[in-house]
């Protein structure tokens, strides 16, 4: 196992050379974006690892349609009448376009997207859901969330998930975030993990400190630091590749290093740095400074060393390794969030200790980890940080001692 950044392992194999690192203000970043989005300074610029719509495209088997019978075939389990209350409150969009009636008929090649709302027909609830609360005031709370929750309702997923359980969480003392008129999916909610994800996840428990949250999401003022297991040494580097759509699996994103006139991708920044390298597999610390859909996933793709049990992005042969031991999910866990609180103004540094499943491979290819950074393993919150004065580590030890010196994946 040989630690990184180095040019050579003790294996031999050589690792990526440590460039220089280009340094980006807010300012940079923020007139990038203007250009990259066309203009659109609302774009949304807040941690978006799930997909805030569903999008689909019309074949020409579903040619002439109405497009709420089309809808409900593809989310069999809502109903036309809430597509059709959806189309009137301008909530499905054809080809970007939100001026669409219930009555429309779809045409082959049509992009289909829609945002999903509670109406009398969806209604959100509480559910008496576990959760691992590291850190709660009266304003906010942050949990661990463990792989498979996922974050708010939506298609396949329209219960058992983090929102569910945090308004069980609240109505337990009275302070339950209200829906408001616009019936949001989201109450709570400023910034998403994906549903495979581990780690922190932030909420507010009022309406106010949701705006005040989201904003400093929306303004980077929030630093997020990620842990991976990748299959080859991404080594250190800030990866700075626009990210797009994929052009036929809409659920899936790309690199798009060279951007046509035209094209819809954005923005992309991350920070990598390989921590150790077995020759392998590598431990990654990764910081993202703007926050687009699968950014991770796709930048350690696009460098070709991919986070291994990613079944959109990764490698099927890691995959099928992990498989065996019985972990589905990317290795990809939420680290640390570092911010200041927007009423109390102390600086918080929320981290969350790995799950068991992945803990187990970080001690396999670094197993040093637990004495270098017991943090990762809920052994005591790591010093240091531009927000270090006040470390909220998670409660409780994930870690339960260094990994046997037997390579699991041979």
């Amino acid at each position: 196992m040989a630690r990184c950044p180095k040019r050579r392992c003790s294996c031999g194999t050589r690792l990526h050379a440590k460039p220089k690192v280009p340094t980006y203000s807010l300012d940079d970043i923020a007139a990038l974006e203007r250009t990259d989005d066309g203009g659109n300074e609302g774009a949304d610029a807040d941690e978006d690892e799930i997909f805030d719509v569903s999008v689909f495209e019309a074949d020409l088997a579903d040619a002439g349609q109405r497009i709420d019978a089309f809808l409900c075939s593809k989310v069999p389990d809502q109903s036309r009448t809430y597509f059709g209350d959806l189309c009137t409150k301008g909530c499905v969009c054809v080809n970007g376009s939100s001026a669409v009636k219930k009555s429309h008929k779809v045409t082959a090649g049509q992009i289909i997207s829609v945002r999903f709302l509670a109406t009398a027909e969806l209604n959100l609830g509480p559910e008496d859901i576990p959760l691992d609360v590291i850190f709660e005031d009266s304003e906010l709370l942050a949990i661990a969330k463990p792989p498979g929750m996922v974050v708010h309702p939506a298609p396949g997923n329209w219960n058992g998930t983090f929102v569910n359980a945090l308004l069980h969480h609240l109505s337990k003392d009275g302070s339950v975030v209200s829906l408001g008129e616009s019936g949001d999916l989201r109450p709570g909610v400023v910034h998403r993990l994906d549903k495979g994800t581990s780690g922190v996840l932030l909420a507010a428990k009022t309406p106010i400190m949701q705006k005040q949250l989201s904003q400093l999401f929306h303004d980077r003022k929030v630093r997020k630091t990620y842990l991976a297991v990748c299959a080859g040494n991404p080594g250190d580097d800030a990866i700075d590749v626009p990210i797009g759509r994929h052009a036929t699996n809409r659920q899936k994103m790309v690199a798009v290093p060279d951007i046509q006139p035209g094209a819809r991708a954005r923005r992309a920044l991350s920070h990598v740095r390989c921590t150790a390298f077995d020759g392998s597999l590598s431990v990654a610390e990764v910081r993202i400074e703007t926050g687009r859909t699968h950014q991770i996933r796709v930048h350690l793709q696009h460098r070709r060393t991919p986070i291994v049990g990613d079944e959109l992005y990764g490698n099927r042969d890691w995959n099928r390794r992990l498989q065996k031991r019985g972990i589905s999910r990317p290795l990809l866990h939420a680290l640390r969030l570092e911010f200041t609180h927007p009423t109390t103004g102390a600086a918080l540094r929320l981290e969350a200790p790995l799950p068991e499943d992945m803990a187990s491979i970080v001690r396999g290819v670094y197993p040093v980890a637990i004495e270098e950074h017991p943090g990762w393993f809920g052994e005591g919150g790591e010093a240091g940080g531009d927000l270090g004065e006040l470390s909220v580590p998670a409660r409780g030890s994930r870690g339960t001692g260094l990994a046997d010196s037997q390579n699991w994946y041979e």
